[in-house]
């Protein structure tokens, strides 16, 4: 049987400021942010420099 994992918004950010919490989306399957971190990610440039 496949497991699911989701992700959630906490509001952290807010609720540390002393806002309402403000969450447009409320979960979110782990596949699908680890596509879009993975596209992110490989998007990155490093100059020699920095890798040097």
């Amino acid at each position: 049987m496949p497991r699911y994992v989701y992700y959630h918004c906490t509001g952290y950010v807010d609720k540390s400021e002393g806002r309402k919490p403000v969450c447009t989306r409320k979960y979110v399957r782990e596949e699908v942010l680890e596509e879009r971190f993975t596209k992110l990610l490989g998007r990155l440039r490093f100059d020699d420099e920095v890798l040097g």
